[in-house]
């Protein structure tokens, strides 16, 4: 290969390179779908979805329109090392965010419904209560 033919290569495969990488950054921020579930009592079934991207959360239960948000459980380890008289030589903190999570809604009427539920890629499980003391199981739809 001659010096252009090199330095023609060498331009290609730089914008290649950054072509993949800014295909990667656009699909990376691309919004995750929605992820349906059911909330089953009693052989009644109700339907919601929780959407990933904002973290919220909406169901119908007879009727009434519930809407609000859900938070992951997150926090802060912390790794001693050496010896314990020396606690801050060593130390390491990370933070991390597991996948239980909570959730609030509430109707326009004002009567509020929580959630505890743990989520798994496209599958959450959990238990869904409202203010009148009505319980739900909270499970996804296999779609």
């Amino acid at each position: 290969m001659n010096n252009s033919t090199t330095r023609s290569v060498c331009i290609l495969s730089r914008w290649a390179v950054l072509g993949m990488l800014a295909a990667a950054t656009l699909w990376g921020c691309a919004p995750i779908q929605p992820l349906p579930f059911d909330l089953v009592d009693k052989g009644r079934v109700f339907h919601g979805t929780l959407s990933p991207t904002d973290r919220r959360v909406e169901v119908d239960i007879g009727g009434k329109h519930f809407q609000g948000y859900y938070l992951l459980a997150a926090g802060t380890a912390y790794f001693q090392g050496g010896s314990w008289r020396r606690p801050y030589a060593n130390d390491v903190s990370t933070s991390f965010v597991s996948n239980s999570a909570r959730a609030t809604m509430v109707a326009d009427d004002g009567e509020r419904f929580t959630c505890e539920f743990i989520v798994e890629d496209n599958s959450a499980i959990g238990e869904c209560k409202s203010t009148t003391g009505q319980t739900y199981q909270l499970v996804t739809q296999s779609r």
